[in-house]
């Protein structure tokens, strides 16, 4: 069965119409205090939150994706700061909680700062001193 030319023209921009509505829109990642943006490093698999610098300071992030505009800096219960950088993020689960685990650089150690409510606050730092 042949199509006539204006019949692959409707098919063409449908399709087209389609893939358009469908692309995801990019938007500006906010900066801490006096930065303007930051870098992100990483993204949970569900794409809620994300992790990077805020750019100047190079101060440890997180993003809510819902929020993008408004960065969460990233400081344990202890006093430990992300201060050199986020650079992973992944998810566990802990008693059935789903928990958010950081991986980024404080006092210059790797360490993993964890958080069960979306990085309003974060429990112990877990530093890797080996």
């Amino acid at each position: 069965m042949k199509l006539r030319k204006g019949m692959w023209m409707a098919v063409a921009v449908l399709a087209a119409a389609s893939v358009a509505m469908a692309a995801p829109s990019l938007v500006q990642l906010g900066g801490l205090g006096a930065d303007v943006t930051g870098q992100p490093r990483g993204m949970t698999p569900d794409g809620k939150y994300l992790v990077g610098n805020s750019t100047g300071s190079g101060s440890g992030v997180m993003w809510d994706a819902q929020n993008p505009s408004a960065p969460k800096y990233i400081l344990s219960s202890d006093g430990a700061a992300a201060d050199g950088g986020a650079f992973g993020i992944g998810t566990r689960m802990v008693n059935y909680v789903p928990q958010v685990v950081v991986f980024a650089k404080s006092a210059g150690w790797g360490s993993y700062f964890f958080t069960d409510d979306g990085g309003d606050t974060f429990n112990k730092v877990l530093r890797d001193m080996s």
